[in-house]
């Protein structure tokens, strides 16, 4: 089998699902390299072989080579439907070849009279959709998309080369950890709100600061402490010091960090806009999900965490889930 896959750009999660789906396909990868976000060097690990990758060149040779390479490959996945190749290859390949791999949820969609309709358009030429999860099923089936759906579970592939690890049992659930860019989108405000007010509890935080007002409001709280961006070697340590994982996101279409957090077996606070929390959280059950931006709801939701007992029910729970098993059934989401 043959295929063509098409996606924004390079990221190790992503990589490395490409190996391992180039193991049983031949497979040919472009990369449009379209990000708004910056990314530190560690991110782009794992890079494909050669051979593999479309080269980069002129726009304009771009079409032409891909075009050509659509046309020897049995099928073609396109990693969505904002950029400009996207919608050449939607437009020049019969419906029967074309996959789309959707990354957004309804959580994120707001109609609107010009873009609802393109992408109305745009799916109603795509014979199989690969959506992350349930609500990004959802978002599909509203935008009238009839094909095959199916849900992969993720983003991608995670890179520990160690077993999941399992967390023992606490004295006091009292540390708090959030991965992740330091921004509004995040919710930080919130944490940092919450965390003000409960000074039995700690907060770290690890990542990029994207507004240096959050360095100056960090700084200000004996119980919130900031530790700066960290590579990916360096996450097994950092999870092992912390008991639960908290992401406040008022917009996230999926939260790969939530996957991880999971690998290293820790319950989870997250809000209802974070795109795994049905199919991470709530179906696994290994931790609670709040409103988004409800400060109340926060607050009941870590006051039942922070039971020892509810704590380690959680920590079960995570023991269960077969991380194999879902990395496998992204890949053959592919084949």
């Amino acid at each position: 089998m043959k295929q063509l896959i098409v996606t924004c750009l390079p990221s190790f999660y992503k990589n490395l699902a490409f190996r391992r789906i180039a193991e049983k396909n031949t497979l040919k990868v472009f990369f449009t390299y379209d990000s708004k976000i910056k990314r530190t060097g560690d991110f782009f690990r794992y890079g494909l072989e050669n051979e593999n990758i479309v080269k980069k060149r002129n726009f304009f040779k771009n079409l032409k080579n891909l075009y050509l390479e659509s046309r020897k490959s049995d099928f073609v996945t396109l990693g969505g439907w904002d950029d400009i190749y996207f919608w050449f290859l939607r437009l020049v390949i019969p419906k029967r070849k074309l996959k789309l791999i959707v990354e957004s949820t309804i959580n994120e969609f707001k109609e609107s009279k010009l873009a609802t309709p393109l992408k109305k358009f745009f799916l109603n030429g795509i014979s199989e959709c690969i959506v992350s999860g349930q609500p990004h099923a959802r978002l599909v089936h509203h935008l009238g998309f009839n094909g095959k759906i199916k849900i992969s579970k993720g983003v991608g592939v995670l890179d520990f080369d160690y077993e999941p690890i399992v967390k023992n049992r606490p004295e006091k659930v009292t540390e708090f950890l959030y991965v992740g860019r330091v921004s509004v989108e995040k919710g930080i405000d919130l944490l940092l709100t919450f965390f003000e007010r409960n000074v039995n509890l700690r907060l770290n935080i690890v990542g990029s600061i994207e507004d240096e007002k959050y360095l100056n409001l960090i700084a200000a709280n004996d119980n919130i402490t900031y530790h700066g961006y960290k590579n990916r070697d360096e996450l097994k340590k950092i999870y092992s010091v912390n008991e639960v994982f908290i992401l406040a996101s008022r917009t996230e279409p999926w939260g790969l960090v939530i996957e991880e957090a999971l690998y290293h077996g820790l319950p989870l606070i997250v809000s209802n806009n974070v795109g795994c929390s049905e199919d991470l959280v709530k179906l696994y059950n290994t931790g609670e999900v709040f409103v988004v931006d409800d400060l109340i709801d926060l607050t009941e939701k870590i006051e039942k965490i922070i039971s020892v007992n509810q704590y380690m029910s959680y920590c079960e729970n995570i023991k269960s889930i077969n991380f194999k098993e879902i990395s496998n059934n992204y890949i053959n989401c592919f084949l």
